[in-house]
């Protein structure tokens, strides 16, 4: 569902990206845990492989070990 493939492949195809690009991509994965501690939910699994792109907007995924 997410077309955009994943951090880990975005981080192996470029090998360096833009400061604002960097700054886009950390601010709306903070957003994201922010909202998950909100609703008491801890991911536990973070990594490049489980942040997903789509139209250009962080997804979260693989909550298979959240608590």
């Amino acid at each position: 569902m997410c077309e955009g493939g994943t951090l880990e492949d975005l981080l192996k195809r470029e090998k360096k990206l833009p400061e604002s690009e960097v700054i886009s991509i950390i601010t709306q994965i903070l957003i994201g845990f922010v909202s998950l501690i909100s609703i008491n939910i801890l991911h536990r699994d973070m990594k490049p492989g489980n942040i997903f792109f789509k139209d250009s907007k962080i997804k979260i995924g693989d909550f298979g070990f959240c608590k």
